[in-house]
C-alpha cells in the first residue's frame, strides 16, 4: 500500500466506523433493550435510563473517530510527527479511560440500584477492557509520535 493511498483507507476506515456506531447506538441497542423489557419485564422502568446512558457512552466514542480523522488528514499532508497529533492521541487516551470508568461505574451503580442483570456488570468490566486497552495504545502512539516529532524538528535544523 503507498503511503499517499494509507489516510484515505484510514478516513474510510473511520467513517465505517462511525456509521457502524450509529447503527449500534441508534438501532440495535434500542432493539436489544425492547427485546430484553419484553423478556424480563421488572427492567422495563430502566429502559428509557439505560438508552440515555449508554447514549452518552457513546459521545466520547464519535470524539475519538473525529480526533481520527484529524490525525489522518496531517497524514495525508505528510505531516503525520507533529505535536499536535501526540496531543490528539492523548486525547484519545483520556477520552477513552474516561468512558471506560463511566461505563464500569454506570452499570455498577445501575446494578447496586436494582436497575441491572449481574451480566451487564460483567459485559460493561469487558468493555471497559478494551477501552482501556485503545486508551493504553493511544498513550504509546503519543509518545512516540512526540519523540518523532522532535527528531524531525532536530533534523529539520540539521543541513
Amino acid at each position: 500500500m503507498k503511503k499517499s493511498t494509507l489516510p484515505k483507507w484510514l478516513k474510510v476506515v473511520l467513517a465505517g466506523c462511525g456509521l457502524c456506531g450509529l447503527m449500534i447506538y441508534f438501532h440495535f441497542i434500542p432493539a436489544v433493550g425492547r427485546e430484553l423489557t419484553g423478556m424480563l419485564p421488572e427492567y422495563t422502568h430502566c429502559f428509557w435510563l439505560w438508552l440515555i446512558f449508554l447514549w452518552l457512552t457513546g459521545i466520547p466514542c464519535f470524539g475519538v473517530l473525529v480526533l481520527g480523522w484529524q490525525i489522518a488528514g496531517t497524514m495525508q499532508h505528510d505531516n503525520e510527527f507533529t505535536e499536535t497529533n501526540s496531543k490528539r492521541f492523548c486525547w484519545i487516551a483520556r477520552l477513552m479511560v474516561g468512558d471506560a470508568i463511566f461505563l464500569v461505574c454506570g452499570t455498577v451503580l445501575y446494578w447496586l440500584l436494582g436497575m441491572a442483570h449481574p451480566s451487564m456488570v460483567i459485559l460493561s468490566i469487558g468493555c471497559g477492557f478494551a477501552g482501556g486497552a485503545i486508551a493504553i495504545a493511544a498513550k504509546v502512539l503519543a509518545i512516540l509520535t512526540s519523540k518523532a516529532a522532535a527528531l524531525q524538528e532536530q533534523s529539520d535544523w540539521t543541513i
